[in-house]
Order: structure tokens, then C-alpha cells, then sequence
């Protein structure tokens, strides 16, 4: 009975990763989507860091 018992308490202990896990998936697929006006680069004149760049040669290698 006892084997019965832990059976039980680690499916639902799945089951509550498992639910968990989606719920946060969810959640966070709406932190992403936000609307905003399309973002423009132009030139590299603002990459500074007053405006958060902090590392980065701006190369494919280290962007």
C-alpha cells in the first residue's frame, strides 16, 4: 500500500512541475509581446554607454 501511496504523490508531483511550467510559459509569452514603434538605428553615434552599452565591438563576433 505504501508503494501505492508514492505512486500517487509523484504523479501529482509531475503534474504540478508540469502545470506550473506552462502557466509560466504563458505568463511570459505576454511579457514579450508589447507594442511599440519600430525601432531605428541609425549609425552607431548613439551606442553609448549612457544609453546601456556596455561591452561589445559591434562585429557579427561580438555584437
Amino acid at each position: 500500500m505504501i508503494g501505492f501511496k508514492k505512486a500517487i504523490i509523484a504523479v501529482l508531483a509531475v503534474e504540478l512541475v508540469f502545470f506550473a511550467s506552462v502557466l509560466v510559459l504563458v505568463a511570459g509569452a505576454e511579457y514579450f509581446e508589447n507594442d511599440h514603434s519600430p525601432i531605428l538605428i541609425d549609425g552607431n553615434g548613439n551606442f553609448t554607454r549612457e544609453n546601456g552599452v556596455i561591452r561589445g565591438e559591434g562585429t557579427a563576433d561580438d555584437p
